[in-house]
């Protein structure tokens, strides 16, 4: 087979697989981790990512994890951050 005929055959092939495989669009913002929208967008997720710091819910993270929760002013607040098993607590306390 010469290189043309390959040629010709490979690009026949291609033209007729690419369009039909899946394509993924959708668009997103500077330093938001991505999040699937649906079979094939993607879109902002709650997390942002910024010079070593997360934040889910906030876009200027303070500390290395920054969770901002729902307001407790409307009594609906529930809880923002759990965590089970290990230790913790404050200066090493269970």
């Amino acid at each position: 087979m010469t290189l043309a005929r390959f040629c010709a055959a490979t690009c026949v092939f291609f033209s007729l697989v690419l369009p039909l495989t899946a394509q993924v669009t959708g668009s997103g913002s500077t330093n938001f981790v991505p999040i699937w929208t649906n079979s094939f967008t993607q879109g902002n997720s709650s997390l942002f990512q910024i010079g070593g710091k997360v934040g889910i819910r906030t876009t200027s993270p303070a500390a290395t994890l920054d969770i901002i929760g729902p307001s407790a002013t409307n009594g609906a607040a529930t809880a923002v951050l759990r965590a089970i098993g290990g230790n913790g607590g404050i200066n090493g306390a269970q």
